[in-house]
C-alpha cells in the first residue's frame, strides 16, 4: 500500500506486452494468509489500473503499475514509507522483501505473505540486483531497507530473478525496479 486507496506492484501483473491486454480484474486482499484475510479485499477492474506508458509501449525495465481502490484499505492497513537516494545503497545494509511465492520448498504457498532477506550486490540508476531468494509470485512487492530516522521503507519494487547473472561465474539474483525521484513523486501523490 503507498495511500489510503492505492497500491505499486510490476507492472507485468496487470499488463502483458505480448497480447498488448490487461488483466480484467485483481482482487486486493492485504496481508491474506490462506484464507484469512484481516483487512478484507476487494475486487478491481482494469479501469482502476495505471501502467507505465513506457511497459505498455514495451519498455519492459518500467516495470511499475499502480492500482487505486474504490475503498480505503490503507486506513486499516497502513501504508509503506517510500525512499528514493542517487546514490548507491549500502551492499552491506540488509534488504527485506515482501510477497506471495507460488511455492516454499516445493509445497503450494500461494495465498501466504513471505519475507526474504539479502543483500544489494549491484544496481543502476533504475535498477537493484541482490541475493534475496525469491520465487514467481513474489513480483510486486517491495523491497525493503531499514533507514536510521526513517524506520523500513521501500527502495524497489521486486521484477524478476535469473539462475544465471551474465558472469562468469554463475549465481542466482533477483532484481527490484528501484524507486527513482520520479516514482517516489508519483506515488507521494496518491497520499492525498
Amino acid at each position: 500500500m503507498i495511500g489510503p486507496n492505492a497500491l505499486a506492484t510490476a507492472a507485468h501483473n496487470l499488463y502483458s506486452i505480448k497480447e498488448k491486454a490487461y488483466v480484467k480484474s485483481v482482487n486486493v486482499a492485504p496481508a491474506r494468509s490462506d484464507n484469512s484475510k484481516p483487512f478484507g479485499s476487494e475486487n478491481v477492474s482494469a479501469s482502476s489500473m495505471i501502467v507505465s506508458g513506457s511497459y505498455l509501449a514495451g519498455t519492459s525495465s518500467e516495470d511499475w503499475a499502480i492500482i487505486t481502490l474504490k475503498n480505503n484499505l490503507g486506513t486499516k492497513t497502513g501504508w509503506l514509507g517510500l525512499h528514493w537516494q542517487s546514490s548507491n545503497y549500502s551492499s552491506s545494509q540488509l534488504v527485506y522483501a515482501y510477497g506471495y511465492p507460488s511455492q516454499i520448498n516445493g509445497a503450494d504457498a500461494r495465498y501466504r505473505m513471505c519475507k526474504s532477506s539479502g543483500y544489494i550486490r549491484s544496481q543502476t540508476s533504475k535498477y537493484l540486483k541482490g541475493d534475496w531468494d525469491l520465487t514467481g509470485g513474489f513480483s510486486g512487492g517491495p523491497l525493503v531497507e531499514y533507514i536510521s530516522g526513517a524506520g523500513y521503507v521501500a527502495i524497489g519494487i521486486h521484477k524478476d530473478g535469473s539462475t544465471i547473472d551474465g558472469s562468469s561465474y554463475p549465481t542466482s539474483y533477483t532484481g527490484a525496479l528501484r524507486i527513482t525521484q520520479s516514482l517516489y513523486t508519483l506515488f507521494l501523490s496518491y497520499r492525498g
